[in-house]
């Protein structure tokens, strides 16, 4: 199964045209002078940096073309591999028919697959939190969800829910457990912060910053298709958590 689902996938991914959004992401990457002008990009995408950084230091490597997406594609593609692995050899209790059904289907595949986008990232490090929690790997699962909640905002909503589930289920004592729970909320909060839109960045309302963000997010929600898709994989691996 996994060995037809891969060559579906290549087919697929040569047949791709690259859409405008992938080419932006590839752009701002490596395209910005410096550190700065390189996170004040980023900010105007209103997605955390993540998916940007690890773009940054791929077009870094030698024998990597700054003018091709070539390398960007391939990033996503490797997650995306590496979920379906996951899906299909790491939850054998899970029933035959969702190992086998999920990958083939259109948000795995396609949106979170073919097309080169943060969801991809985002959607391999919740189910590799989720495979490690339910072999009571719990630090090495929570971060996963914290570099998870840095892909997109509908996955930093979703790890964080995750997250909350898991020190609530944690056999520590709270006292013990508030230590990391504030640690990993830092980041969770860093993380919104870095999606904050500049100033000026609106294109009816100029003040930007915490206003604009909050205005911003209820129509950014409305419009939160990919959030749904990752809960409908996600969620039938996390019955036994």
């Amino acid at each position: 199964v996994f060995g037809a689902w891969l060559v579906l996938f290549v087919i697929l991914l040569l047949q791709h045209v690259p859409w405008r959004d992938e080419h932006q992401a590839w752009l701002v990457s490596t395209r910005t002078d410096g550190w700065g002008e390189f996170l004040r990009a980023v900010r105007y995408e209103r997605h955390p940096p993540l998916h940007y950084l690890m773009l940054r230091a791929l077009s870094w490597l030698p024998f990597v073309d700054p003018s091709s997406l070539v390398a960007a594609r391939m990033l996503t593609a490797c997650f995306t591999v590496g979920t379906v692995a996951l899906l299909i050899f790491g939850f054998r209790a899970a029933p035959a028919w969702l190992r086998y059904g999920v990958p083939f289907g259109l948000v795995v595949i396609l949106e979170y697959g073919v097309i080169s986008r943060t969801y991809a990232i985002g959607m391999f490090l919740l189910v590799a939190s989720v495979y490690l929690a339910q072999r009571e790997r719990s630090s090495l699962s929570r971060a996963c969800l914290l570099l998870a909640a840095g892909t997109h905002l509908y996955f930093t909503m979703i790890a964080g829910v995750l997250f909350a589930l898991s020190v609530r289920d944690e056999r520590r004592t709270w006292r013990a457990r508030l230590p990391s729970a504030l640690l990993v909320g830092c980041g969770f909060l860093g993380w919104l912060i870095l999606q904050l839109p500049p100033e000026a960045s609106s294109f009816d309302r100029p003040e930007g910053g915490l206003r604009e963000g909050l205005r911003a997010t209820p129509v950014y929600l409305s419009h939160g298709v990919h959030g749904l898709d990752a809960l409908r994989v996600v969620c039938p691996f996390t019955v036994n958590w």
